[in-house]
C-alpha cells in the first residue's frame, strides 16, 4: 500500500513536472496560431494521462498546475488582450481543474462498459479535450466579449465572438485529435508498466 502510493506521488511530480515544462518553454506547450489568434495547447496531453492514470485524488492536482501556469504564463508572456483574458482563474485555472476531474471520471465511466482497454483510453482522452475546450469556451466567451470591446471599441461585439469561435474551434479540433492519439498509447506503456512492476513484487 505504501509503496503504490509512493509510486503515485512521483508519477504526480513527474506529471507535474512535464505540465510545468511545457508550459514556460516556448513552442512546447502552446504554438501560437497567428491567423487564429488562438494557440493550439498541448498541455491538455500530460494532464489527461496522468489524471487518468492516477486516483481522482491526484487528478485535480494536475489540473491545478496546469491551470496556474497557464495564469503564470498570461502575465509572463501575454501579448494580445487574448492572452490577458487568462489572467481571471475562472477562464484559467477552475476551467483545468474541473477538466482534470473530468478526465479520470470518464475512463471510469467507459471502463465499465466492457470496451476494450484501448478505446476507452481513446474515447475518454477525446471527451476529455473536448470538455476542456467547453469548459474554458464558456468564460472566454463571458468575459471575453466585454474586455475585447473595451479595448478595441472599433469591433463590433458580434464580430469578435465569430472570431473568437471560429479561432478557438479549428484549433479544439486538432487538438481533440492529437491528445487521443498521443495520451492512448502513453496510457497503455503505462499500463503495461505497472503490471509487469506487480508481477515483480
Amino acid at each position: 500500500m505504501r509503496d503504490k502510493r509512493v509510486r503515485d506521488l512521483v508519477f504526480l511530480a513527474v506529471f507535474s513536472s512535464i505540465i510545468i515544462l511545457m508550459s514556460f518553454v516556448p513552442f512546447l506547450g502552446f504554438l501560437p496560431i497567428p491567423f487564429l489568434g488562438a494557440p493550439i495547447t498541448l498541455i491538455p496531453i500530460p494532464v489527461v494521462i496522468g489524471a487518468i492514470f492516477l486516483k481522482r485524488q491526484y487528478a485535480w492536482v494536475l489540473g491545478l498546475v496546469f491551470g496556474l501556469c497557464s495564469l503564470a504564463v498570461s502575465y509572463l508572456m501575454g501579448a494580445t488582450p487574448f492572452d490577458e483574458l487568462f489572467r481571471n482563474p475562472l477562464v484559467s485555472v477552475l476551467p483545468r481543474v474541473i477538466f482534470a476531474i473530468l478526465a479520470y471520471e470518464y475512463f471510469q465511466l467507459f471502463s465499465k462498459t466492457g470496451l476494450a482497454k484501448k478505446a476507452t483510453y481513446a474515447i475518454s482522452s477525446a471527451l476529455a479535450v473536448f470538455s476542456h475546450t467547453i469548459l474554458v469556451i464558456i468564460p472566454l466567451i463571458f468575459f471575453g466579449q466585454r474586455k475585447i470591446y473595451e479595448d478595441l471599441p472599433v469591433i463590433p461585439s458580434g464580430s469578435y465572438l465569430v472570431a473568437m469561435l471560429i479561432g478557438v474551434l479549428v484549433v479544439a479540433m486538432i487538438e481533440w485529435v492529437v491528445t487521443p492519439l498521443v495520451a492512448t498509447p502513453a496510457l497503455i506503456a503505462l499500463d503495461s508498466a505497472q503490471s509487469d512492476y506487480q508481477e515483480q513484487i
